[in-house]
């Protein structure tokens, strides 16, 4: 344009009219950059219920000019940006205020943040999780009324990334919060109980997922969190048919809670009903975190009536760091009830690619005292399981079994890992009344499930079960059959060594061609199926096999004091775990040893009243092995974890012991045995055990002892006393001595002669058939004022004595039948 031109009347009108528009269009722009109003915060006044006047004009007034919490949703649905509802009810006199709607509250369809602890009196909790809570709730919502009391409504209704805390929440006709909407935080809330937390006031549902739009819409909630303000409890939510703790959808994290518990982590307030839904009923939902390996991430999940966690149709769950079926110390068992489903503690179905534990710092599950199983997985793949203590407490030394399995497995369930072989990666899987791992198989491809590293211990049946045939499965020649992981064949034919230091195993494995992991575990005692579990893992080898049938191999393992050996086999694959199928547990083996038990009188012309004896009592280790020396330490029964018991008559007192090695004691009367030792009911048990240093008591070696009795007033100088070995069990008597005890006759009568772990020793000393020697022996009887002067020991007794002993008898019968930080992994 040319610049004279704006000279003419008419250029200058139309350049001031552009001019004009230009400011108001770029006005109108920055207009609407700016927020359409600032965040708003009303304050409830009332526990009343009106409807607010006129939602939107930025005041929360219903009819009679106050503040109800009806008004205030109404009125921050209607007003822009993000608003928070406080609450400032009077009197403020440090009370708890209850709302009471009289029917649904209206749907949340903008961003709003609830927060209860603005009433006078709240204070939000500070312990950090598991701890008790000690908070304050002041501010309750009765939902007696209604369905459900806070609904967020869907992702496109604006209501994303509202909270909820500080709240009490409890009696809804279905669910205390329903959310429909992604990114709510549910953060230090009580749900379903009562104000304090101590009593259930239930909802049907605490917090609930399912809503109007579609699935996705509830994701990314934050239920709880690793802050002790986030904290909340959701428990006694038992109303309906469908009760539950929560019902998560995708993306949720759930943290730092109490599902089922009081405030104060010990009294059960159990969520969902017998055979229900659970404490927390994970379906259809992906990527799902429960709990965490973080300071303050577990959540305590116990008392419920039902399951404690059971995700069904679920893809990439994390549960991590929590108590499952204990009070908030992990020591005290409050356990979770039966699903539908089978499980206890956790149960899941049609679910794959989780984790249940992890090798973090601080990602061990406690998984104690379920009903029926700890872990359950029907028609479950890729999953794994590290790193948790399942059928103990928290220390993982105390039984707190469950009632059936520890880890069952069926309908297809494949390519779980339980443990792993990196240490620190095996769980602890004991106490249970069944199977330790149970796998099970009908035809249905249960199969590529491995079991490696971890300590299986005192559980009811075998230690791994694969089934159809549940008890051990035999092993079949070039391992042909099928069943649950394929059947794959143990190793077998055990022959222990002690070889210096080391302990080499030798033994067949006979499994299809390729490269296998055979592990090796020792074991306390040997398991009553003669097929052991693994308690304590030791050791392990990788071997090749060619799969033409039996084939020998051999391991050194370093050390050896390991009793009780036995091993499994594991397919080494190209699965994303390295791993296969794992077999069961071989048969046990030992070493072989044989001892033998003699006795001697030191001193026989000493014989005479009020005349000190001393007997010598010897053990000796006739080989081929080595005998550990822990199976005498008197731990537990004496008569089978002793060095040996001593049965000396009435006439005779015991006085002391000389051997630095050897303990022994005056336990008992021998009467307490009853027919054990009902030829011999007059005398007294004398209880011998090793305290020494030695590990092993090698081949060709011998223990003894020394130790002194008085001969008593009125003996007739005619005695017999016996040392009894009895708890040897590789010897090759210990069938024989078994069958003594089985009998219920005098031990010593049925056992002299017949095996070589009983000395009898009698006095006078028999002669040699074969001796011609003629030997007199003259013994001065001393008078009754001598006997008094010389002041002998009497023979004592103690009642504690011997009713501890009548305990150990009453065994004896028995003899014979998860702080480092982790990432968390979400996958869109």
């Amino acid at each position: 344009m040319n610049i004279n031109s704006l000279k003419k009347p008419f250029f200058k009108l139309a350049f001031l009219l552009l001019t004009i528009f230009s400011i108001a269009i770029f006005s109108f722009l920055l207009i609407q950059a700016e927020p359409a109003s600032a965040a708003t915060t009303l304050s409830v006044n009332v526990t009343s219920d009106g409807t607010d006047t006129t939602p939107g004009d930025g005041l929360c007034t219903d009819i009679a000019g106050d503040c109800s919490l009806r008004a205030a949703i109404e009125e921050a649905n209607a007003l822009a940006g993000t608003d928070t509802i406080e609450f400032n009810i009077l009197p403020l006199d440090q009370t708890t205020k209850t709302i009471q709607p009289v029917s649904e509250l209206p749907h949340i369809t903008d961003q709003i943040v609830f927060d209860g602890y603005s009433q006078d009196d709240s204070a939000p909790n500070s312990a950090v999780s598991p701890n008790p809570f000690n908070g304050t709730l002041r501010l309750e919502i009765d939902g007696t009324n209604v369905d459900d009391i806070l609904t967020f409504e869907g992702a496109s209704s604006g209501s994303a990334g509202s909270e909820v805390r500080g709240l009490i929440l409890n009696r809804a006709q279905d669910t205390a919060i329903r959310l429909d909407s992604r990114n709510i935080k549910v953060q230090g809330n009580y749900i379903g109980t009562s104000a304090n937390g101590s009593a259930a006031l239930p909802n049907q549902v605490g917090v609930n997922w399912a809503g109007f739009g579609s699935h996705d819409d509830g994701r990314d909630a934050l239920i709880g969190g690793t802050a002790p303000q986030d904290r909340n409890i959701i428990s006694g939510n038992t109303g309906g048919t469908v009760a539950s703790g929560a019902y998560p959808t995708s993306g949720w994290v759930i943290q730092g809670n109490y599902f089922g518990l009081a405030a104060d982590g010990v009294t059960a307030l159990g969520n969902s009903t017998n055979g229900g839904s659970g404490g927390l009923s994970v379906d259809y939902a992906d990527d799902v975190v429960i709990g965490g390996s973080v300071t303050g991430a577990g959540n305590v999940i116990s008392g419920n009536l039902s399951h404690g966690i059971a995700p069904d149709n679920a893809q990439r769950i994390f549960i991590q760091g929590n108590l499952i079926g204990t009070d908030y110390t992990g020591t005290v068992a409050i356990g979770n009830g039966a699903g539908a489903l089978g499980g206890g503690a956790i149960t899941m179905k049609d679910s794959n690619n989780f984790l249940i534990g992890g090798a973090a710092l601080g990602a061990r599950n406690v998984i104690a005292n379920a009903t029926k199983d700890g872990i359950y997985l029907n028609n479950c793949n890729d999953g794994v399981i590290q790193n948790n203590y399942i059928g103990t407490d928290i220390t993982g030394t105390v039984d707190m079994g469950v009632g059936q399995s520890a880890v069952a497995m069926n309908n297809g369930s494949s390519g779980n890992l339980i443990g792993g072989a990196t240490p620190g990666l095996g769980n602890i899987i004991a106490n249970s009344n069944e199977a330790g791992v149970l796998i099970s198989d009908n035809s249905d491809g249960t199969t590529g499930n491995t079991v490696i590293g971890n300590s299986i211990y005192s559980n009811g049946d075998l230690g791994i079960d694969l089934t159809p045939l549940f008890g051990v499965s035999s092993n079949d020649a070039t391992d042909s059959d099928s069943g649950a992981n394929a059947l794959l064949n143990y190793p077998q034919n055990f022959q222990v060594t002690i070889s210096g230091s080391n302990t080499q195993v030798d033994y067949d494995l006979d499994v299809p061609a390729g490269s296998y992991r055979i592990e090796f575990f020792s074991n306390t005692s040997a398991d009553s199926s003669t097929h052991g579990e693994g308690e304590a893992f030791i050791f392990s080898q990788n071997v090749i096999s060619a799969g033409s049938g039996a084939q020998p191999f051999s391991a050194i393992i370093p050390g050896n004091s390991y009793i009780n050996i036995s091993s499994t086999a594991t397919e080494i694959t190209a699965s994303s775990t390295g791993f296969g199928s794992t077999s069961e547990f071989s048969a046990p083996q030992g070493p072989v040893t044989d001892v033998e038990l003699k006795k001697v009188l030191n001193n026989p012309q000493d014989v005479a009243v009020g005349a000190t004896l001393e007997f010598n009592v010897a053990l000796t280790n006739n080989g081929p092995d080595a005998v550990a020396l822990n199976n005498y330490t008197g731990s537990g029964n004496p008569f089978v974890t002793s060095l040996f018991i001593d049965v000396i008559p009435d006439e005779l007192t015991f006085i002391s012991d000389t051997s630095p090695d050897v303990n022994c004691t005056d336990f008992a009367p021998a009467s307490v045995a009853g027919p054990l030792m009902a030829n011999h009911s007059t005398s007294r048990i004398i209880v011998c055990v090793y305290v020494g240093s030695d590990v092993f008591l090698n081949s060709g070696s011998s223990i003894s002892v020394t130790y002194s009795a008085t001969v008593d007033v009125g003996s007739d100088l005619v005695f017999e006393n016996a040392a009894l070995n009895l708890s040897t069990p590789s010897d090759p008597d210990a069938g024989t001595i078994q069958a003594a005890f089985s009998s219920g006759n005098d031990l010593i009568d049925t056992l002299n002669g017949t095996v070589d772990n009983v000395a009898l020793f009698k006095f006078p000393i028999p002669i040699p058939p074969t001796t011609t020697t003629t030997t007199t022996t003259t013994v001065v009887f001393p008078t009754p004022g001598i006997n008094s002067a010389v002041g002998l020991i009497p023979k004592t007794g103690s009642n504690i004595a011997v009713v501890v002993f009548t305990a150990f008898m009453l065994a004896i019968g028995g003899y014979v039948l998860a702080k480092r930080k982790r990432k968390l992994i979400r996958i869109r």
